[in-house]
């Protein structure tokens, strides 16, 4: 079985008209890059819809376009509640480790601040045509994503990255940790979608975003709280 460290060198491996046309479906998937928040609540398995103050309940079921092209992997540094640090870049590239990153203490939680990892998808709901941003914080809920690159490995032989895009299913799985009942987000690929021929490119993949200032979503604290469970 392929690991997500394999389906970085294979995409490193590309040569550049690969590159091109790849970035290209990932451009005109995200389209004018407008998109709404998705979020995962690790603690009842709900997946919603954040709209403003509100949280809409996302459909069961839904088939969502996966845009392995624009998703990241990051570090995000918490403290008290606001993000003073940030390390964003592709899944073409291997983060550094977390432990080399810049310290911002010191820190009001030490439980819950300092740096943590986080994945960001960026999804598109084939039946309305809305594009989803999904940040995946716990551990559980990343060791999911990786699962997925894993099943994208798997079936490379019979799929072209640059050319069909996977189309995805997330449903929510019980787990317990430490006494208590908690969920996963579980990634299924239900269906590959070939992708139109793009005609420009219009902007790069993100690759570095660092010290970045912003506000906590009300009500939480932490870079586990972005799919609402710390395993």
């Amino acid at each position: 079985m392929a690991s997500k460290g394999d389906i970085v060198t294979r995409l490193k491996s590309f040569t550049p008209a690969q590159l091109r046309a790849g970035l290209k479906t990932a451009n005109q998937i995200r389209g004018a890059n407008l998109y709404q928040i998705l979020k995962f609540d690790g603690r009842s398995g709900v997946m919603v819809i954040r709209d403003g103050q509100k949280e809409v309940r996302f459909p069961e079921g839904a088939k969502l376009a996966f845009d392995i092209f624009s998703s990241t992997q990051g570090h995000v540094c918490w403290n008290n509640g606001e993000v003073v640090g940030q390390y964003d870049k592709s899944f073409f590239e291997l983060l550094p480790d977390i432990a080399t990153m810049e310290d911002h203490g010191p820190y009001e939680d030490p439980e819950k601040d300092g740096w943590n990892t986080s994945y960001t998808l960026f999804l598109k709901d084939l039946k309305s045509n809305t594009q989803y941003k999904l940040q995946i914080g716990s551990i559980s809920g990343r060791k999911q994503v990786d699962r997925l690159y894993q099943q994208i490995g798997d079936l490379e032989a019979l799929h072209d990255f640059t050319k069909q895009t996977p189309v995805v299913v997330i449903e929510a799985e019980p787990f317990t940790s430490k006494g208590n009942k908690n969920y996963k987000p579980v990634f299924t690929i239900v269906e590959w979608l070939d992708n139109p021929e793009p005609s420009t490119v219009t902007s790069p993949v993100n690759t570095e975003v660092q010290n970045t200032q912003q506000k906590a979503l009300p009500g939480k604290k932490g870079a586990a709280d972005a799919d609402s469970v710390a395993d």
